[in-house]
């Protein structure tokens, strides 16, 4: 399948819009103190981040609208109790694949393929895979065809050698990053969950350090 559509979009195209980039300049003054915070929080910050992921597994698990009782999240989280049914099951995954991006975020970089790997771990192996729809455009009077995977990963690519060379603001990178796998829908499912497990993945990356402690997904549930 051919979609008539320009081909993205390089990284360094994307224009975010003053609002946003006077939150993120607050954002920074905060982030400039984080070896302060987690100073203070030395004691107990293994504590909170073992909370906060159960969080992160709760409100994920809600986004998701599973269908699993109240008392049984609890369980699951809190005590590991055993699944009883499929849903329990993605609910196990949810928290297992979360704390595999903690452990992953602060020693790998990320790609296409290991981002759909984070989906599968959830649903099930194999269960989703790349698209296999192409764009096309129209460049000098030739018209270039490539396919969704190549495009994607030419955007990790872009994004890798930009965080390299340092030319641009990682957290901007990981917005624009986060815009192409919205745009691009590189999978055959489960894109717009794909795209949010990838920025959570790029903000942890780049040392935004409260989302080891303060829920991401619980903001997400809250506020969109």
């Amino acid at each position: 399948e051919v979609q008539k559509h320009p081909i993205p979009l390089e990284i360094k195209h994307y224009i975010l819009p003053s609002d946003l980039l006077l939150t993120m300049l607050e954002a920074y003054k905060n982030i400039g103190m984080t070896n302060v915070y987690l100073e203070q929080i030395e004691e107990i910050k293994d504590k909170l981040s073992d909370d906060c992921l159960n969080q992160d597994s709760y409100f994920l698990a809600e986004l998701l609208n599973l269908d699993v009782k109240e008392q049984r999240k609890q369980l699951i989280l809190c005590k590991d109790s055993a699944p009883r049914n499929q849903q329990e099951e993605l609910l196990i995954n949810i928290k297992k694949t979360l704390r595999q991006i903690h452990f992953d975020s602060s020693r790998y970089p990320l790609n296409a393929s290991e981002l759909l790997g984070y989906v599968n771990n959830i649903f099930g192996k194999h269960k989703f895979n790349y698209s296999t729809k192409a764009l096309t455009a129209i460049e000098n009077k030739k018209v270039n065809r490539k396919s969704i995977r190549m495009l994607i990963n030419e955007c990790f690519d872009e994004y890798d050698q930009f965080i390299g060379n340092k030319k641009y603001e990682s957290i901007i990178l990981s917005i624009t990053l986060y815009l192409d796998i919205v745009n691009l829908e590189p999978y055959n499912g489960m894109n717009g969950f794909a795209s949010i497990l990838g920025l959570y993945y790029l903000l942890l990356q780049n040392k935004v350090s409260i989302f080891k402690y303060q829920s991401f997904f619980k903001y997400l549930h809250q506020n969109y």
